[in-house]
């Protein structure tokens, strides 16, 4: 590499790193990656077409689906660098066979806490309003629907929906 404008190039006898990526990612993760190597994206793949691919590849990106076994650092003969896993956890990669081959796996630990509290936040409500139970009343053909006004400062807010058997 050389220094152009204090930024790194690569020279035109080195070659831009290959990353398979294995499971969909979102596309501003892709376009990162793509301006720093040549991005492979094959989904779906069986174990052996993923021993196949991973021979001419540097690094691997994966999300849970995709088993990262010793037969795959195998394949990869040494040149696999680096395995990423998008998301919480890495028992999804073989990490006896990773150190054996001398491959760095690292993991994105934090990609989703903010889903998380948002999820658990949307079941409390749920479970306030009785979701569950409206939806079953609901699917029953036993439901009687009520509309309850709301005021506030003697204004009408909102209608409240109150569901009864």
């Amino acid at each position: 590499m050389s220094k152009v404008g204090g930024k790194d190039t690569i020279n035109s006898q080195e070659t831009k790193p290959t990353i398979l990526v294995s499971e969909k990612l979102g596309e501003a993760g892709l376009e990162l990656l793509r301006n720093f190597g040549d991005v492979d994206c094959s989904y779906d793949l069986s174990q052996e077409d993923l021993c196949k691919k991973i021979a001419s590849c540097d690094a691997l990106i994966v999300r849970s689906g995709t088993k990262v076994t010793r037969q795959v650092f195998e394949a990869a003969k040494g040149k696999l660098k680096v395995v990423g896993r998008a998301g919480v956890g890495i028992d999804n990669v073989d990490l006896q066979a990773a150190t054996e081959f001398g491959c760095l796996v690292v993991n994105a630990p934090t990609t989703n806490t903010v889903a998380a509290a948002e999820h658990g936040i949307a079941l409390l409500a749920s479970m306030a309003r009785n979701v569950a139970q409206a939806d079953a009343s609901m699917k029953a053909g036993t439901v009687h629907i009520i509309l309850s006004p709301n005021f506030w400062c003697g204004k009408l807010i909102i209608f409240t929906i109150l569901f009864q058997n």
